[in-house]
């Protein structure tokens, strides 16, 4: 665990992504939580540890299970935005058993820990801004979509401190399959803007804001591509002829280079029905 700032502390160890937790004066709020079992409880344990405080609100940035699965271990109200409420509301068995699939290999203990979690519903939800005042420092919510419908950002001015969501990812390739790009592009712009000295992306390490360039860089790259490749009149299915110049075009981990291509194409076929969709409403 770092401590980033006065108030402010994050981990970027686990598996599923970054987390943190701010410390005001009347306790922990805690911004995501970890994917795996384990990890949760460690995370858990760690902030025991550096305070003997209560968790006051657990945050989350979007309503994918490497950010809000670790609730189920942390008795505090949770607090997302109102899509993030609509889908968890919604999760069923395909979701656990899609969920457990993708644990099994990863952690078959974790994977077998998944039926007896019990994930709260988000007991308070906002649509554009919220302001949580527990003493000091202020935190605030503010969302901005993009990677998600749902995806939000989390902003303690005082520490000039950003948690970013997966709106703001390094070291890993962007996860486009139920990304609007174009909100992704203006949630990004808008980022630069907010005075911040360190933000936390939702994968990789700690940056600044110049870091957000090559994911606008990146985001504006694939949607020309696929724009001509549509306006030539070519369809979904021969999108594959343009991964080859993709798969150089954002830095990613060594580790992550394998499977760089599918994810691509994951990619191009979202970013190609976002294109279609744009222009259908055009005609």
């Amino acid at each position: 665990m770092q401590q980033i700032a006065e108030h402010v502390y994050a981990e970027t160890i686990y598996c599923g992504g970054n987390v943190g937790c701010v410390v005001t004066d009347q306790g922990f709020i805690v911004i995501d939580t970890p994917l795996l079992p384990r990890e949760a409880r460690h995370w858990r344990d760690q902030l025991e540890r550096l305070a003997s405080l209560a968790v006051l609100y657990v945050i989350n940035t979007d309503y994918r299970e490497e950010r809000i699965l670790g609730n189920a271990f942390f008795d505090a109200p949770v607090v997302a935005h109102e899509l993030t409420w609509e889908r968890i509301r919604g999760y069923g068995d395909a979701f656990w058993q899609q969920v457990a699939n993708s644990l099994g290999s990863i952690d078959v203990e974790a994977a077998a820990e998944i039926d007896q979690l019990r994930l709260p519903l988000p007991q308070i939800t906002f649509t554009e801004r919220m302001i949580l005042h527990k003493g000091s420092p202020e935190v605030r919510l503010i969302h901005f979509g993009g990677h998600t419908p749902a995806t939000i950002a989390v902003y303690v001015p005082d520490d000039q401190v950003l948690f970013t969501g997966d709106n703001v990812v390094l070291d890993t390739l962007p996860v486009l399959t139920q990304a609007d790009t174009q909100q992704w592009l203006q949630a990004l712009t808008a980022i630069r803007k907010i005075r911040a000295e360190t933000l936390v992306p939702g994968h990789g390490p700690l940056c600044d804001a110049a870091a957000t360039q090559p994911l606008s860089e990146y985001i504006r790259l694939m949607r020309a591509q696929v724009r001509r490749h549509f306006q030539a009149g070519r369809s979904k299915s021969e999108l594959s002829g343009l991964t080859a110049s993709l798969v150089d075009a954002y830095p990613v981990a060594e580790a992550e280079r394998e499977g760089l291509r599918l994810r691509i194409r994951s990619n191009l076929d979202r970013v190609y029905d976002e294109i279609k969709a744009q222009q259908r409403r055009k005609a």
